[in-house]
């Protein structure tokens, strides 16, 4: 299985946050915030592509929060 991180969206990074609970508390500009349930926040900037540094931020948080592995969650993001 390839590790390699595929080029998502914002609007499929955020339909994988709100799958696993996470919910919008804020949005300032093109980013918005969401939490889930006072262990986690993660920041998603609005663009037509979410940039590799920011993609592995986002899923090491969700993986750490979730107690889940990153190649799952990379795999579910290659599925949307």
């Amino acid at each position: 299985m390839s590790d390699k991180y595929p080029v998502v969206s914002w609007r499929e990074l955020t339909t994988l946050l709100k799958r696993y609970g996470y919910v919008l508390v804020s949005q300032r500009g093109s980013h918005m915030k969401y939490r889930l349930a006072q262990r986690s926040v993660v920041v998603i900037p609005k663009h037509r592509t979410i940039s590799i540094g920011v993609l592995k931020n986002v899923l090491k948080e969700i993986s750490r929060a979730l107690n889940k592995d990153e190649r799952s969650l990379i795999e579910e993001l290659r599925s949307l």
